[in-house]
C-alpha cells in the first residue's frame, strides 16, 4: 500500500484496504489517502475509515448506479429511511392485492390469506425491530469507538498491560460493530425480500 501511495499513479482502486490492519496502520493509511493527490475508489464496510475520507458514494443496487454527494453517515441515514419507506409501501400494495384477489373465494381461502398476511406482518415487525436494534447498537458502538480512537492515538506503549487492554477492548468493540453491521444488512435484505 505504501508503495502504491508513493508511486506516480493518479488512480487507485482499494478493496477492503483496512482488513487485517491494526488501528495505527489504519490511521496512517487514512491520512495518506487524505493527502493523496490522485483519485481513488474504496470498497469498504468500515464506516470509521470512510468517514471524512470520501466525497462521493456510488450505490450499486439492482443493476443500477446512483451517485451520492454526501458523507457515509448521511448516505446510510437516507438509505435506511428510503428502504424502510419502500418496503412499507410495497407491503401495503401487496396486502391490498391479496385482499382483492382472495375476496370472491371460499372462507377457508380467506382464512389462509388472513393467516398469511398476519404471518407476513409479524415477520415484518420482527425484522423492523431487528433493524432498529442493530442501528441503535451500531450508533452506540461507533461513539465508543470514536472515544477509543482518541485513547489509542495517545496510547503509552511503555505500559504494555494497559496498551494491550485498550487495544483488546478496541478489537472486541470493532468485532461487535461488524456483527451488528452484518445483522443490519441481513435483516434489511430479508425485509426487502418480503416485497
Amino acid at each position: 500500500l505504501c508503495q502504491l501511495l508513493l508511486s506516480p499513479s493518479n488512480f487507485l482502486i482499494l478493496d477492503e484496504p483496512t482488513n487485517h490492519l491494526d488501528i495505527q496502520s489504519k490511521e496512517v493509511l487514512k491520512e495518506a489517502l487524505k493527502n493523496y493527490e490522485g483519485t481513488f475508489i474504496v470498497v469498504s464496510h468500515d464506516r470509521e475509515f470512510l468517514d471524512g475520507l470520501t466525497n462521493r458514494i456510488w450505490d450499486i443496487e439492482n443493476k443500477s448506479l446512483k451517485i451520492h454527494h454526501f458523507d457515509v453517515y448521511e448516505f446510510l441515514k437516507r438509505k435506511m429511511s428510503t428502504d424502510s419507506m419502500a418496503s412499507n409501501e410495497a407491503l401495503e400494495s401487496k396486502t391490498k392485492h391479496i385482499s382483492v384477489a382472495d375476496a370472491p373465494e371460499s372462507n377457508s381461502k380467506e382464512e389462509l390469506s388472513y393467516e398469511q398476511q398476519k404471518e407476513q406482518k409479524r415477520l415484518k415487525n420482527k425484522l423492523n425491530n431487528a433493524i432498529k436494534n442493530a442501528e441503535d447498537q451500531i450508533e452506540q458502538l461507533e461513539k465508543k469507538l470514536a472515544v477509543l480512537d482518541q485513547e489509542v492515538a495517545k496510547l503509552d506503549y511503555s505500559n504494555e498491560a494497559a496498551a494491550h487492554k485498550t487495544l483488546s477492548d478496541y478489537e472486541k468493540m470493532k468485532n461487535s460493530l461488524d456483527e451488528y453491521m452484518s445483522l443490519w444488512e441481513k435483516s434489511t435484505e430479508e425485509l426487502l425480500a418480503l416485497d
